[in-house]
């Protein structure tokens, strides 16, 4: 099954000023950078839009971690 994913947190940063323009903040265990340019940007977009579409709403995540829970115990 594929699934959409980052690498790791990446945080989308917007300001309210009218001018600036969006910018994509990428960190690991090694490096950081800054994406700025529109085409990162709609892909970043693409793959949050997607993973947020696919998780489970917070009612099924905390039955799907009581059921962990559970099977570990």
């Amino acid at each position: 099954m594929n699934r959409p994913s980052c690498p790791g947190i990446v945080p989308h940063l917007t300001f309210p000023e009218q001018d600036a323009d969006d910018i994509i903040y990428i960190e690991d265990l090694t490096t950081s950078q800054y994406l700025e340019q529109p085409g990162d940007i709609q892909r970043y977009t693409l793959v949050t839009d997607h993973l947020r579409a696919s998780a489970l709403s917070a009612e099924s995540s905390r039955d799907f971690l009581r059921r962990v829970a559970d099977d570990l115990t």
